[in-house]
Formats: C-alpha cells, sequence, structure tokens
C-alpha cells in the first residue's frame, strides 16, 4: 500500500516498478530475480452531507447533529486503507414571525385556508436548503366604521359633503379611507338653521336713553340690531321703545304713639303730610309717594265686675277670681290696648224666721206646703243675683177645745 516499502534492488523500495535482484542459485550460479513491485494508493473518497437542524448524520462511529469534517477508514479491495471524509453541514431551520392586516369582510390565505378571523396562523414550508420554514403570522382584522355626525350651519352657508358643496337639509354618504386603509363610512345628518326674527317692547323712564341700534338711544321708536344667535347664525331683534312715565301713590299710614316712621328723610313721629321720591320696583323709574301720617294714642280701659262669694269670672277665654288684674293687648291699629278687671266679691245673706200655724194648716215653706213643725230652707237671688237663704222654724199650735 501507499506508505508501505519493499526491499527490492538492494534498497527499501517506496514506489511500484520492475527490480532486478542476483541470486545464488542451488547450482550455485547465478540467479536473477525480477520483480514488478506495485504499490496501491490509500483511496480517499470526499462527500458532503447536508442535514436539517434536528437531524443527524452516522459518521466516525457514531450520529452526528454539528456541522464538521468527520473521517472514517475503511478496508480497501487492495487491503489498504479506504478513507471516506465526510463534510457534514447542518443546516438551519428558519421561524418567521409575520404580521397581516386586513379590513372586516376581506380574507387571507394561511394554514390552507382563507382565513377572516384574527389570530396566529402556523404554516411550514420547504426552505431554499431543504429543510423546514415555519412561518407564524399573526392576523390582524382592522374594523370597518360607520359614522353618524350632525352638522349645523347658518342659511346661505355652504359645507362640502358627499363631494359636493351642500346647503340643503339632508342625510349625506362619505366613504373616507382609516389609518389602516380601510373604508370608514361618514353618515352626516346635515341641518340648516335659519335666521331667527324677534321683537321685544323696551320701556325707559321719561329722559332716560337705552343703547339699541349702535347708539344711545333717548326718543321713542323702533330700532334693529343683528346679533350671533346660540347656533351661530344672525338673529335679527326688533325693538320697539316707549317712555314709562312717573308714578305717584297716595297712602294713609298710622303709628303709636311713641313710635316712628321714615318719611321724608327723617323719622316722624307726630301727624302730618309728607313726600318721597322712590325708585319703582316695577318699572325702576321715579315714583313719588305723598304720605299722610296719623299718629294714635295707647288705649285705657278700667272693668269692674261683682261675682258672688265662691264664683269665677270668665273672661277672654280665662277664668279670672276676685281681684284686680292689668291686662294689656294689640289693638286693631297695632298699639297696645290696657284693660283693667276690678273683680269683687258680694256676700250672700242668711236670714231666720218663726212661722206659726194653727194645727190642720199648712205653711209654703222649704219650697213646699208643710203642716208639720220643723226648720225649713228656702234659698233666693239677692239684688245681686246671688245666694240669699232663709231659715224658717215652723210651729204648730194645736186646737184648744
Amino acid at each position: 500500500c501507499d506508505g508501505d516499502s519493499l526491499f527490492l534492488g538492494g534498497e527499501w523500495q517506496f514506489v511500484s516498478g520492475v527490480f532486478n535482484d542476483t541470486l545464488v542459485a542451488a547450482s550455485g550460479c547465478d540467479s536473477v530475480l525480477v520483480q514488478e513491485a506495485i504499490f496501491y494508493p490509500n483511496p480517499e473518497t470526499i462527500v458532503q452531507v447536508e442535514i436539517c437542524e434536528g437531524e443527524s448524520h452516522f459518521a466516525q462511529g457514531a450520529a452526528q447533529t454539528e456541522t464538521g469534517t468527520y473521517f472514517d477508514v475503511y478496508a480497501a479491495w487492495t487491503g489498504c486503507d479506504s478513507t471516506l471524509v465526510t463534510e457534514l453541514s447542518v443546516q438551519p431551520i428558519y421561524f418567521t414571525l409575520d404580521t397581516v392586516e386586513i379590513c372586516d369582510g376581506e380574507s387571507y390565505f394561511l394554514q390552507g385556508a382563507q382565513q377572516t378571523q384574527a389570530g396566529n396562523y402556523v404554516d411550514v414550508y420547504p426552505a431554499e436548503n431543504g429543510c423546514d420554514s415555519t412561518v407564524t403570522t399573526t392576523l390582524i382584522v382592522h374594523d370597518i366604521y360607520t359614522t353618524e355626525v350632525t352638522i349645523e350651519i347658518c342659511e346661505g352657508e355652504f359645507i362640502l359633503l358627499q363631494g359636493e358643496f351642500q346647503n340643503q337639509p339632508g342625510i349625506y354618504t362619505d366613504v373616507l379611507p382609516t389609518i389602516h386603509g380601510c373604508d370608514s363610512t361618514v353618515l352626516t345628518e346635515l341641518v340648516i338653521n335659519y335666521t331667527e326674527d324677534s321683537e321685544m317692547d323696551v320701556a325707559i323712564c321719561y329722559g332716560d336713553s337705552i343703547f339699541i341700534g349702535g347708539d344711545w338711544q333717548t326718543q321713542i321708536g323702533t330700532y334693529r340690531d343683528t346679533f350671533p344667535a346660540w347656533d351661530g347664525c344672525d338673529s335679527i331683534v326688533r325693538t320697539h321703545v316707549t317712555w314709562e312715565p312717573p308714578t305717584s301713590e297716595n297712602r294713609s299710614v298710622a303709628i303709636c304713639l311713641g313710635d316712628s316712621i321714615f318719611l321724608a328723610g327723617e323719622w316722624q313721629t307726630e301727624t302730618g303730610f309728607f313726600i318721597d321720591t322712590l325708585t319703582s320696583q316695577l318699572t325702576g323709574c321715579d315714583s313719588i309717594r305723598f304720605t299722610q301720617l296719623n299718629v294714635y294714642p295707647d288705649y285705657l280701659e278700667e272693668l269692674v265686675f261683682q261675682i258672688c262669694e265662691g264664683d269665677s269670672l270668665f273672661w277672654e277665654g280665662q277664668w279670672f277670681a276676685p281681684g284686680y288684674y292689668e291686662n294689656v293687648f294689640t289693638n286693631w291699629l297695632g298699639c297696645d290696648s290696657t284693660i283693667n278687671l276690678d273683680i269683687k266679691e258680694v256676700l250672700g245673706s242668711t236670714a231666720f224666721d218663726t212661722l206659726l200655724i194653727c194645727e190642720g194648716e199648712t205653711a209654703m215653706v222649704g219650697g213646699a206646703l208643710q203642716s208639720e213643725p220643723g226648720m225649713y230652707q228656702d234659698v233666693y237671688s239677692n239684688y245681686f243675683g246671688c245666694d240669699s237663704i232663709v231659715n224658717t222654724l215652723l210651729e204648730v199650735t194645736p186646737d184648744v177645745d
């Protein structure tokens, strides 16, 4: 084998060739030995092997999973070494993340079908190196929006809707692309606000002024002002200005003696006639008030009552025993009214009498006709209306035969 040696031609030979050796034969003569030396090479085979990540290849006596060069030595038919050189290349498996966005109602081919729902889908493809290539796709489905809006414009104005300038009320449809490229439908209700005219009446005090029509006005008449209304449109107001004449009031006021009232710029305590110039709460103009002031004195009354012994007097919702009482009231004028009660007790009377009758006669005592002797009592009303008691001793004289 290549790399071995043979001793031929008187030396060690390393390459193929014909070599002569002179030997001494058995007869003693030269014997020439012609030998051809053939050196066989040690064959070396180089193979390139590609596997995918996760696979293995048997080389160098084991299952290899890493990229590299591996040597295996075998015996050839010549008996020389045959070397198998394996250049192993491990190809990667690719994992790809992808994002796809579609609009609601559209579809995208993933995982062997047309997909319409948002989610994650996995597809496996053969790569250029023959290994699997895994693509994970996140499918995003964007909504198609429909928006309803209301727009108000003034009469005579225009707005761009549905590709044209519009000035008529109604509903207009515009389809616009969203930031994701999907359709966005806008339904616009167009409302026309018309110019409003209004009229108002204003009364001012004689000699005053009011700012209308762009200036201070002191004369009666009709003036026009243009204002922006609440909806932003013009609002025309026509104001009719009139004069509010001064007013006057006559009144009569009563106060109690010792009280006071503010009239004519001072506190008044005596009867008299007073004039005040005021501002009317109704119109805000001058109001002349003429006041007749009357001062009323306090009222005093003495009442004397006589009641019987043991009785009481019911007066003004109360019971009063005999005695002297002072009562202060507020009369209809609002002033103090003093009524003094003098309640005097009147005593009743008791009398004793003796009455003689003959046997068989009767006498009216004790409220009935009596014929038997005894003490009888009668109760009468005296001059004051009180009880007057008369005790009568009835004596009966028998007849004498």
